[in-house]
């Protein structure tokens, strides 16, 4: 379950960020998620849970992947409008392509969110 999961979160991370109302990075991937969620929804899975668990991996993929002081300078390029050609947020892009982060983002998420992953799990074996 969490490998397909990984794979999406890997293709939307991979976007053009759209700078929405967010005010922060991981507030800017969580719209990100929910603007792709139409056109990469899994039909077996309600809208709401698909959506619960992108929030979730984009949280868990933060905590796990991007130390405090690269997520301040990301925050900070979220409220000046410069994200989309930050360096920084690039690289943060391609490591949402790399295993080991991928597998760390997993191990977050499976403590931050074990119902929201059950729920998830229960809806696609309906």
């Amino acid at each position: 379950m969490i490998r397909g999961i990984c794979c999406l979160v890997a293709a939307l991370a991979l976007l053009p960020p759209y700078a929405l109302a967010a005010s922060t990075y991981t507030e800017l991937l969580k719209s990100n998620f929910a603007t792709a969620l139409d056109a990469h929804n899994d039909p077996n899975v309600p809208d709401d849970v698909e959506l619960t668990l992108l929030h979730c991996l984009a949280t868990a993929f933060v905590n796990a992947n991007i130390p405090p002081d690269d997520l301040t300078k990301l925050d900070q390029a979220v409220v000046a409008g410069t994200i989309e050609s930050d360096p920084l947020a690039g690289k943060y892009a391609m490591l949402a392509s790399d295993s080991g982060a991928l597998l760390l983002m997993s191990a977050e998420a499976k403590r931050l969110c074990p119902e929201t992953l059950k729920a998830y799990d229960d809806a696609k074996k309906s």
